[in-house]
């Protein structure tokens, strides 16, 4: 068992659960499961894959490395006093809760096209680095057009209602103190990223940010907002690679804004696009009345990968 293998005091230890033939699909209950805490005095880096656990790594106080992909787990909570850097990829969280996240010491998160319920950043006072990407399976999305304003349905009541009552986002306000943010999500998958920016969250620390095609929402109003709240950003990339109709990015209006501002700490803007069209002419009349010269704007033709 993996308990058995920590019991050899290893310090690096790799699970993978995973069937030989490339054609077969691991599914949920098919996972191997470990749902009591880890205990081990020695362990500094643990690679999980395939596995169904629970997220207590209390019991390892020198773990400093973690990393998921396909496990799948529907704790309450993670707990680490100690972990440094934690990537979840392609993992299943809980479709009805939200998993709260404590790791006082972690440095980088990764938060990549994870299933279930986007966590509940607690306390990260240490985080400089966070990278998240919504991906489509995430379990936060509203086809309700009331939902981002003052009328939200029944089941956004019912899974933002403990949101109001913190009085603060739950998601960025974990991700305050970082130093580089990179915030990826399709157009129509950014759900959560929108609702929490109603609560206007800061960023003291941010210095670098990357964004794509989902912050073209209600006319570049969370690119506005994080130059806005973030006194210390140097550096904003906009990445855009989905088929876009321009007619989208509207111009004026900006339900953040509130009136000028000061964008004298910004270097640059970098604009990667697939296609250099009208949206682009929009976005830059949008920057340049909130005050960003033209000339901190640098504007790409990317692929793909770029």
């Amino acid at each position: 068992s993996l308990q058995s293998a920590l019991d050899c005091n290893v310090r690096v230890l790799r699970c993978s659960f995973t069937d030989t033939n490339p054609n077969f699909r691991m599914f949920p209950e098919q996972l191997s499961e470990y749902p009591e805490p880890l205990l081990s005095q020695h362990l500094t880096r643990l690679e999980l894959l395939c596995v169904r656990c629970a997220l207590d790594f209390s019991g390892c106080p020198v773990l400093v490395d973690l990393k998921m992909e396909q496990c799948v787990t529907h704790a309450a909570e993670m707990l680490s006093p100690s972990l440094r850097q934690l990537s979840t990829v392609c993992c299943e969280l809980s479709m009805r809760y939200r998993t709260q996240i404590t790791l006082p010491n972690l440095v980088r998160l990764e938060l990549i096209n994870c299933a279930g319920r986007v966590p509940l950043l607690e306390s990260l006072p240490s985080l400089e680095t966070a990278v998240v990407d919504l991906g489509e399976f995430s379990e936060d999305r509203c086809p309700a057009s009331g939902c981002l304003d003052e009328d939200p349905c029944f089941g956004c009541r019912f899974h933002f209602e403990f949101i109001a009552q913190r009085g603060s986002s739950y998601f960025f306000q974990g991700l305050s103190r970082a130093k580089h943010l990179e915030l990826l999500a399709s157009y129509n998958d950014a759900f959560i990223f929108q609702r929490d920016l109603k609560w206007r969250p800061t960023f003291p620390m941010l210095k670098t940010l990357i964004l794509d095609d989902w912050c073209l929402h209600a006319d570049l109003s969370a690119v506005i907002h994080f130059i806005q709240h973030s006194p210390n950003l140097e550096k904003v990339t906009l990445r855009f690679i989905e088929e876009f109709d321009s007619s989208m990015v509207t111009e004026g209006d900006n339900n953040l804004l509130e009136g000028t501002f000061s964008s004298d700490h910004l270097k640059m803007v970098e604009i990667k696009s697939l296609k250099v069209d009208g949206r682009i002419n929009k976005i830059l009349k949008i920057l340049s009345a909130c005050g960003i010269s033209l000339e901190k704007i640098n504007i790409r033709q990317a692929n793909t990968s770029s």
